[in-house]
């Protein structure tokens, strides 16, 4: 029997996350794209992939 693999992903905006400082995280768009590749998924469910203005504000 093969496998099915399903990934689901908080994007977070690309941030990388540092619980000591949540308020500044960095974006590293290509950290986050290795770290959805490791996994190897047949499928990819991207979660909250908005796009952040300068600041943090949302549209």
């Amino acid at each position: 029997m093969s496998r099915f693999r399903v990934l689901q992903f908080n994007m977070q905006f690309g941030k990388l996350w540092d619980a000591g400082d949540a308020d500044r995280m960095i974006i590293d768009l290509a950290a986050t794209l290795a770290e959805i590749r490791r996994h190897d998924a047949d499928v990819i469910l991207l979660l909250e992939v908005e796009h952040a203005q300068p600041g943090g504000l949302q549209l």
